[in-house]
């Protein structure tokens, strides 16, 4: 991930899948017609066109959303982006005019802008008509970043009737909303999951928990392949159609041979991309391995020595700034990865500076820009035009975000005073962990009670 270019801009889901919902006097539609899973289809359908039959028409949206198909028309879905930034999707049967009711999930979408990829949650809202365990309607909240941008956004794991599916889409998020409560504009009431009666619900409260479960959910798909493969997925680690994701996140990775090199897909639905292009997807799969092999230090590992730079043009080492007691008589220090073109960052500069502030001499906080574009001179001239007080370094190579496999940015990482990673991910949550709740811990002697966060930007 050499000049890496950090992702900078939360870009966050936005998965069009609309649903003809409200026809709920068709009953619980059964649905009948499975995939062909022999034949898996690559997903976008902007155009869906037939290879037999030329353009394939959608009915209207009952929503005035866009009408995706799920599978290879089996299911299809509407998504709808509302102007506030919420996106529903409402799942349909291959009727496009009939809404079905399908099992309770929480869907990650993957929203992707000028080749930056932010995870967005959709989550279940059951209707009335919904049977006990099962919804017919998804929602969930893109960032304010993405409004007005066109992305192309990808659901994976999408379960129907014990069917796994893919479903991938462009479009435009849509224009942010001046109601700062998100109050529904029929009855004025508020929109579930933010401000109600004073007290403020925190739809990320159980990102730590969801993490290891994510995490627990990869060990158990991998512990079902032979021990062989399983050497093989972990030599690889990602699926080379659908970086972003983890081998098992989806299930037991998928298996193929290309051109006499085995290859793990995340799901067979990636299958026929990767037999389309099988010296790309061989390409990626060394690539992948080659990053493996180096190494990400995990939480818990020793961090190898590397060096960044001051703004100065001083280049210090991981293992020089330990011992300057100056900055940290403890030899913790905190890296938060940041740089001048990252809108996300902007939310969080205040709280970084005075973190830098609080901690001075106990421990080393510092905002490392280590995107390839930035230049000493101009990173200096953003902090002195912006009023900016914590301590910047650079590394435009990027070098120190591949140690600890770092692609957005805010994403902060605390070091002890042995050189231990004892935190990586958000500089903070509302409501949930932070990195300066490592840092207390790590300052105190205690155990981290949360070691990892998703990697937002």
């Amino acid at each position: 991930m050499k000049a890496v270019h950090l992702l900078a801009a939360a870009c966050f889901v936005l998965f069009a899948v609309c649903l003809v919902g409200c026809n709920r006097d068709a009953g619980k539609p059964k649905v009948t017609n499975h995939k062909d899973e022999s034949q898996p289809k690559h997903a976008d359908h902007k155009d869906h066109k037939d290879e037999n039959k030329g353009e394939h028409a959608h009915k209207p949206a009952a929503h005035g959303g866009k009408i995706v198909s799920v599978g290879t028309d089996n299911y299809h879905a509407e998504v709808v982006f509302e102007k506030d930034g919420h996106l529903k999707v409402y799942t349909l049967g291959k009727d496009e005019t009939k809404s079905i009711s399908i099992e309770s999930q929480t869907l990650k979408a993957h929203v992707k802008h000028d080749e930056k990829s932010h995870e967005v949650d959709l989550k279940p809202e059951p209707q009335a008509s919904d049977p006990k365990g099962k919804t017919s309607l998804f929602v969930g909240k893109l960032p304010h970043d993405l409004m007005g941008k066109k992305v192309t956004v990808t659901i994976v794991g999408l379960k129907v009737e014990g069917e796994t599916f893919r479903v991938e889409f462009s479009g435009e998020a849509g224009k942010h909303s001046d109601h700062k409560d998100h109050k529904d504009h029929k009855d004025g009431k508020e929109h579930k999951g933010h401000k109600k009666d004073g007290k403020e619900h925190t739809d990320h409260k159980k990102e730590h928990s969801k993490t290891s479960a994510v995490e627990n959910e990869i060990k158990e798909a991998r512990a079902k392949l032979s021990p062989e493969d399983r050497k093989l997925v972990d030599a690889q680690e990602w699926c080379p159609i659908m970086p972003d994701n983890r081998l098992g996140v989806m299930g037991v990775p998928f298996k193929l041979m290309i051109k006499d090199h085995p290859v793990f897909l995340c799901c067979k639905g990636c299958q026929r991309k990767a037999l389309a292009e099988p010296e790309k997807t061989l390409a990626k799969v060394e690539e992948f391995k080659a990053k493996v092999k180096t190494g990400t230090v995990k939480v818990g590992a020793k961090v190898p020595d590397f060096s960044i730079k001051t703004l100065d043009g001083m280049s210090v080492k991981l293992s020089e700034l330990q011992k300057d007691e100056k900055r940290t008589k403890t030899g913790v220090v905190v890296l938060s990865f940041w740089c001048t073109t990252c809108h996300s960052c902007r939310h969080v500069e205040a709280h970084l500076a005075k973190l830098a502030k609080d901690y001075d001499g106990q421990a080393a906080v510092i905002a490392l820009d280590a995107n390839a574009d930035d230049t000493a001179q101009g990173v200096a001239a953003f902090v002195k035009k912006n009023g900016l007080t914590m301590p910047v370094a650079l590394d435009a190579s990027g070098n120190s975000a591949d140690v600890f496999g770092i692609k957005v940015t805010t994403t902060t990482v605390v070091i002890d005073g042995n050189g231990v990673l004892r935190y990586c991910g958000q500089l903070r949550q509302k409501g949930v962990a932070s990195a300066e709740d490592a840092l207390r811990a790590v300052l105190a002697g205690n155990e981290v009670a949360v070691k990892t966060t998703p990697h937002t930007g």
